[in-house]
């Protein structure tokens, strides 16, 4: 995955502040030149298409599931793997507010098959990801195995999108960093034998 450069984190940053303040029917690359203060063709220059930008947007939920998945290849399966991507997730949602009205939004990317399928692949693999450290730390002993691993997956994931959901929904106007962490330490509650 090839970094994106100083001058197109700030092109996405504005798409995704576009979009989540007029849907996606009003990005458009004239909305965003003048947001921009640049001309069309200047955009261009740093992005071939406003599907190459929309790409773009979902690489940076993408970029959690790839440091999740260092995270568990790097160290042995814990709950506390989870508490961590559980807490990321927050703190980029916390840096990225708007980033909370596009993934959480599908029906933004239903009408392009493409954009469809990549954010279907993201929540597919932070699942297999999750279900996989949970799976693991079941036959460890370290939490509860009576309840399967792909419904605990689910709870977990689940909590932390209706979490964020909520907070969106909120207008933003508490701490999800704190929330989040009060949400985890009740689940985790749940998960010890």
């Amino acid at each position: 995955m090839e970094e994106l450069t100083k001058r197109q984190n700030e092109i996405v940053k504005i798409s995704i502040k576009l979009i989540s303040e007029g849907g996606i029917q009003n990005f458009t690359m004239k909305s965003l030149a003048k947001q921009l203060g640049v001309s069309e063709p200047a955009i261009y220059r740093h992005f071939s298409s406003k599907l190459e930008i929309l790409h773009s947007m979902l690489r940076l939920i993408e970029k959690t599931n790839t440091e999740f998945k260092a995270e568990i290849e790097n160290s042995n399966p814990s709950i506390s793997l989870i508490e961590n991507m559980f807490v990321k997730n927050a703190e980029v949602f916390t840096a990225t507010p708007e980033l909370s009205s596009i993934i959480f939004s599908e029906e933004i990317f239903q009408n392009n098959p493409t954009l469809s399928k990549k954010v279907f692949d993201i929540m597919e693999e932070r699942n297999n990801l999750t279900l996989q450290v949970i799976d693991k730390i079941q036959k460890s002993g370290e939490i509860r195995d009576d309840v399967p691993a792909e419904k605990i997956t689910l709870m977990i994931l689940g909590a932390l999108r209706i979490t964020i959901s909520k907070w969106k929904l909120s207008g933003f106007n508490y701490n999800l960093n704190n929330e989040v962490k009060d949400t985890w330490m009740a689940i985790n509650t749940l998960l010890k034998k």
